[in-house]
């Protein structure tokens, strides 16, 4: 074997450990040549590939949800001018750490000669492929603490769905229809819509529901513009700027909001031309420029209109009747239909774990009704606890922040890293920066859902 060769320990994903041989040399070109050695799109399966388009709309609906709805809750902390800028300098990094995670799964993607990668196999391989002992000897743990962060996020973020649609049909059915059932009826009601799109296993097949989930949100948005923008007060009487000690608040919200890396690299792993996915334009930079944009103008004129009267949720602040019912429900729909999306990335993680106790006859059987089961747990722990939004909140601000901008700078870091940092680089600094944001992310949006926590719960 000559220098450049070294045999390495994969796990795959039956759970099977086997040893092979990398080309050291080549490893190191490919981490540090950006994308272009990337040629796995010819090894995979192209029958239910999917097209650009596909993966365009997969990617803005990752990140088109309730937090949309909250951004002028989140310029309230913030004042106008500094959350226009703030929120445009998120989306920059939420963007960015997308395409260091995507940009390095494609290169051991190339290193392995692998189709694709999850996100956790992705974080193995960068440890198990550095020079650095310490760092190869703890890829397998890094791998079950990146699932375990991606299970409970998005998890968690499951069973929020659950209890915004219920609770958002319960409150239609009380105000319209004279209805007043307990949420929890709302929440089994939804089991059966919540099983046939939970338990779609290809991303071709969940394109309709992410097409559909962006046409119902965006005509809500729709009718809210059509609220915000009658009868605008001065622009001069709202704030500016707000005080520093309110920014955690505005930067946690946003960041929650904006993030939805865990489906990113399931959606690039299932298209036909991978190497459209970054690049310029590229998939991910439109579909981020779409998103920051819709981001920055509802919390823009959502702030302008109401002031320091906005509430949580925009939706909260229509005048009550059949239009604003019917946003809610439209904003509820859209929810559901992102359902699926959602849970393939957590049954990634399960599948990972699941898939070496069956044989493969059974496999595909085994796949659908573990699928089922996740997502009538879901339901069953909403029902439970309906009053677990602060708590998955909590989840939910630790797992998005590490998930979304630690990870991604770290590991870009480590492969940078395998021919000495070199401290004067603006690429190690910039890492440095991302991971610092990220812990700062993580201690405010976890004390700001603390603080809801205890106020609810007392």
């Amino acid at each position: 074997m000559n220098s450049c060769q070294k045999k390495i320990s994969v796990t795959e994903k039956n759970g099977t450990n086997f040893s092979t041989s990398v080309n050291v040399c080549d490893a190191k070109n490919a981490k540090q040549s950006g994308n272009g050695v990337f040629n796995e799109a010819n090894t995979r399966t192209m029958h239910l590939a999917t097209t650009d388009l596909d993966a365009l709309l997969h990617v803005i609906k990752s990140s088109l949800g309730t937090g949309l709805l909250a951004m002028p809750f989140a310029f309230k902390h913030a004042g106008i001018i500094e959350g226009l800028f703030a929120t445009i300098f998120v989306g920059l990094l939420c963007s960015h750490g997308t395409h260091l995670l995507v940009k390095v799964s494609q290169q051991m993607c190339t290193v392995l000669k692998k189709p694709s990668l999850t996100y956790s196999e992705t974080v193995e391989a960068v440890f198990q492929t550095s020079p650095h002992g310490r760092l190869k000897a703890q890829s397998s743990l890094v791998r079950k603490i990146v699932n375990a962060f991606l299970f409970l996020t998005y998890y968690g973020s499951n069973t929020a769905y659950i209890v915004i649609v219920a609770a958002t049909l319960k409150e239609i059915a009380k105000d319209d229809l004279g209805y007043d059932y307990n949420v929890r009826w709302y929440m089994l009601i939804s089991t059966l819509p919540l099983l046939l799109i939970g338990t779609i296993r290809s991303m071709k097949y969940l394109v309709p529901f992410s097409m559909l989930a962006n046409a119902l949100l965006l005509t809500g948005i729709v009718f809210i513009f059509y609220y915000i923008l009658q009868d605008l007060p001065p622009i001069t009487s709202r704030n500016e700027f707000k005080p520093i000690s309110n920014f955690p608040i505005f930067f946690s919200t946003v960041i929650c909001g904006l993030e939805g890396i865990g489906t990113i690299l399931p959606v690039e792993n299932s298209m036909k031309k991978p190497q459209h996915f970054l690049g310029c334009p590229g998939v991910l930079n439109i579909a981020m420029t779409i998103v920051v944009s819709l981001f920055t103008s509802v919390g823009f004129f959502g702030y302008w209109k109401y002031g320091d009267n906005v509430r949580d949720s925009i939706t909260l602040n229509l005048p009550p009747g059949y239009i604003g019912s019917t946003v809610k429900l439209l904003v509820a729909l859209a929810i559901l239909f992102t359902f699926g999306l959602q849970m393939t990335a957590v049954m990634e993680v399960v599948w990972f774990s699941a898939e070496k106790k069956f044989t493969p006859p059974n496999r595909d059987i085994a796949y659908y009704v573990i699928r089922g089961i996740l997502v009538v747990i879901t339901v069953l722990c909403a029902v439970a606890v309906p009053q677990l939004g602060p708590v998955i909140s909590l989840v939910g601000a630790v797992g998005f922040s590490t998930l979304g901008l630690f990870i991604p700078a770290a590991v870009d870091l480590i492969c940078a890293s395998d021919r000495g940092i070199n401290w004067k680089s603006f690429s190690v600094w910039k890492n440095l920066l991302m991971m610092a944001l990220s812990i700062f992310a993580l201690i405010t949006g976890s004390f700001t859902s603390m603080r809801t926590i205890i106020t609810q719960y007392t």
